[in-house]
């Protein structure tokens, strides 16, 4: 297979905005990549590989957003779908009016027959695995294909493939490359294969929205679950959880990201006098290392840091986590 590189190291700071956009619109047919604000620092490397009828492509960026329009679909003809798999940071994916959160491991398939935007956050590093698949192989559309092999028991076997395929380097020899593309392509087919889903996906969009809003209203309390949301929806457990899966979506991830997202407005507010602990028990965390250690892994830095940072030099050491108990929810 050919590879090919664009590194941003490799050109001048004022062109390296333009050198990455020529790598993604030669590498992912045609995408519009918006430029971070300015004076933050960007640096990209796009490393495309192809060959006898297979492409995949690996994105490591700093932070920014990526958007396909429709523009860039009239400009450039490809409709085909691409497994993405993050290796390294999160993306936040936005398309068929759905919102998903993507980490480390996590995997999805995106229509680029289709409008999208990704909002890629890099701290500590972003990278990851973009593998173009042929739709016309597939009978139903991109969401579908994700719910499936997100849920299918195979899932565990094809993220691991995926993993592998990310340390990829020159002096593999072509056939076991061969293979771990072949297993790729099984997996995703023997997945695809699968029953249809008992859910109408409007119908489950529906259910996406009236869980936001109850979690909405109800994170704050540390004994919210998901019995509680099938109980307000009159929906069984199960039924719930498949209409949240077709969505691309997971109660306890969604629930985890609201509590996150009111605790760090908490501590950037300029109005919010509460401390750490305070913070931690009306976010709905019950133990406060449980809190330290999901905030820094979300956000890549401790919650007591976040605010010595934007008090100034002049605040005092951060708080630390009293206790070492299990998970809040």
């Amino acid at each position: 297979m050919r590879r090919t590189v664009w590194n941003t190291a490799k050109v001048e700071p004022a062109w390296q905005f333009d050198y990455y956009r020529s790598g993604l619109c030669e590498s992912f047919a045609h995408l519009t990549p918006h430029k971070p604000t300015e004076g933050d620092r960007f640096s990209a490397t796009v490393e495309h590989w192809g060959g006898g009828g297979t492409e995949f492509t690996f994105l490591g960026t700093s932070s920014h957003r990526v958007s396909r329009s429709r523009r860039d679909i009239a400009k450039v003809g490809d409709d085909d779908f691409y497994l993405n798999f993050i290796q390294r940071g999160e993306m936040h994916l936005d398309q068929f009016d759905v919102r998903q959160l993507l980490r480390r491991g996590d995997f999805v398939v995106i229509d680029n027959a289709h409008v999208f935007e990704a909002r890629i956050k890099a701290d500590g590093g972003h990278r990851h695995l973009a593998f173009r698949m042929d739709r016309r192989k597939f009978s139903g559309g991109a969401m579908e294909l994700s719910r499936r092999l997100k849920s299918h028991p195979l899932a565990p076997a094809l993220r691991h493939t995926l993993a592998y395929l990310c340390h990829i380097d020159q002096n593999w020899d072509s056939d076991h490359l061969t293979s771990v593309i072949a297993a790729i392509e099984s997996l995703v087919s023997v997945i695809a294969s699968g029953e249809a889903p008992d859910a109408n996906p409007s119908r489950a969009h529906a259910t996406l929205h009236d869980v936001q809003r109850i979690i909405s209203a109800r994170f704050g309390d540390p004994e919210f679950s998901l019995d509680e949301v099938a109980g307000r929806l009159r929906m069984p457990r199960r039924s719930l959880q498949k209409h949240l899966q077709l969505c691309g979506y997971n109660f306890s991830a969604m629930l985890l990201e609201a509590r996150l997202a009111r605790a760090h407005l908490m501590l950037i507010g300029s109005n919010e006098n509460a401390c750490i602990e305070e913070i931690c028990f009306r976010c709905g965390f019950n133990e406060l290392s449980t809190f330290y250690r999901a905030f820094k892994s979300h956000f890549g830095i401790p919650p007591g840091a976040l605010r010595n940072r934007l008090a100034g030099p002049e605040a005092g050491s951060s708080e630390r986590p009293a206790s070492h108990g299990g998970a809040g929810e």
